[in-house]
């Protein structure tokens, strides 16, 4: 009977030791399965936070080549005011020369008709004629 109580005991130390065995298993799985969880959150973190970081890069990116458009677009326009300011200027002095030019040639048209006015007069007061060529010369 001893033998027998003594089997007993030695199968219910087993169960027991199996019992403990496979609660260890469980308990090892559940704790493997949470840091599985825990490590794929960790991991979709972090790939949110790398997604947020190039999104932030890209706006950043694309907000600083508007910026240099912007400021290429305003450089243009200078440019473009300083080149229409130049030409307006050459214009102004092209037709400054040309207004002096004309009143040049009027200054030598009033000399040469006076002269022509005298000269005819002259020819008058000697009672000489073939003044129209001088008379043509005025008028012309």
């Amino acid at each position: 009977m001893k033998q027998a109580e003594e089997a007993r005991r030695k199968q219910e130390l087993a169960r027991i030791e199996i019992d403990k065995s496979r609660k260890e298993q469980l308990q090892l799985k559940k704790q493997q399965l949470e840091a599985d969880r825990q490590l794929s959150k960790l991991y979709t973190d972090e790939r949110e936070r790398i997604t947020r970081q190039q999104h932030v890069a890209e706006q950043e990116k694309e907000l600083a080549k508007r910026r240099e458009n912007i400021e290429c677009r305003k450089i243009q326009e200078r440019q473009a005011q300083e080149n229409a300011k130049r030409r307006a200027l050459k214009e102004a002095e092209r037709l400054q020369q040309e207004q002096q030019v004309l009143q040049k040639v009027k200054q030598e048209d009033d000399i040469f008709a006076q002269f022509a006015l005298k000269e005819i007069e002259r020819f008058k007061a000697k009672g000489r004629g073939g003044t129209n060529l001088l008379k043509k010369a005025i008028n012309a």
